[in-house]
């Protein structure tokens, strides 16, 4: 595992210049750059005003909108009385509307074969990387297949073999998976 260049937790992300960094410092560095934004967005709708007041055209000019941040939840689950611990809750929301996505686009089946593979896959005794890291997958695999963006076919075929390659311990995940590549297998036809 690849550690955090700040504090040394287990690094989930990669930003500019090649610094890897787990969630609370990522989480830290999008704040300091979002406020860095936003000074700089005020800044400019000042500059606009000053330009407006100088030429004698008051409220003129089009002022930028100020982002507001917003806030990264993480909670501890709770499935079939054992706390799987910090799981990204984003990667299980995110995963959820995907799902939905791919109901109202036919994929009914396809959609309820990775919502029982996710349960069972969140109830095994892996880590929380692994949890996390097979969730990433589920979460851009639902999205490739939710017909909201044309699918990366190699992507979807290195994730189909990495989550096999992660799940290798339970044969009863392994069952659920290879009916689900059948049937992604199917679709990418």
């Amino acid at each position: 595992m690849k550690k955090c260049s700040q504090c040394g937790k287990v690094a989930m992300y990669k930003i500019e210049g090649g610094h890897l960094l787990c969630l609370d410092c990522f989480h830290k560095h999008n704040s300091i750059v979002q406020q860095q934004i936003a000074q700089l967005t005020a800044e400019e709708n000042f500059l606009i005003g000053q330009m407006e007041a100088i030429a004698g055209l008051p409220l003129t000019f089009p002022r930028h909108e100020i982002p507001q941040p917003s806030p990264v939840i993480n909670r501890n689950i709770n499935i079939s009385n054992s706390t799987i611990g910090a799981v990204n809750t984003g990667y299980i929301k995110n995963l959820k509307v995907n799902l939905k996505h791919m109901v109202h686009t036919g994929n009914q089946e396809l959609a309820e074969q990775l919502q029982v593979f996710t349960k069972q896959m969140l109830k095994e005794d892996f880590t929380i990387e692994i949890k996390n890291e097979i969730l990433e997958q589920l979460e851009f695999l639902s999205q490739q297949l939710s017909g909201q963006e044309l699918p990366k076919r190699g992507i979807i075929k290195s994730i189909l073999n990495s989550v096999l390659i992660a799940i290798s311990t339970s044969e009863s995940l392994i069952n659920i998976w290879n009916t689900i590549q059948d049937m992604i297998s199917n679709l990418m036809k």
